[in-house]
């Protein structure tokens, strides 16, 4: 089977501190973004996502990494 046919599930687990209202927004701007990116939450800290391709996976694991804190310091 061609390596452009597997199909695999992106997972992402993170825990961002939400103690100051700064952080509380910056934990809720990076849950906005994988919602919007088509991830489903599994649980609180817990997102997944189908893939129907391992370059589709490749992509999401490039714009996921390597942490939440990058995304919410812009």
């Amino acid at each position: 089977m061609p390596d452009g046919w597997r199909k695999m599930w992106v997972l992402v687990f993170y825990d961002l501190p939400v103690a100051s209202p700064d952080q509380r927004k910056a934990a809720t701007s990076f849950h906005k973004f994988l919602v919007a990116e088509g991830f489903d939450r599994l649980h609180f800290s817990v997102y997944t996502r189908y893939c129907g391709s391992t370059e589709r996976a490749e992509t999401c694991l490039l714009y996921t990494s390597p942490s939440p804190r990058d995304y919410c310091a812009h």
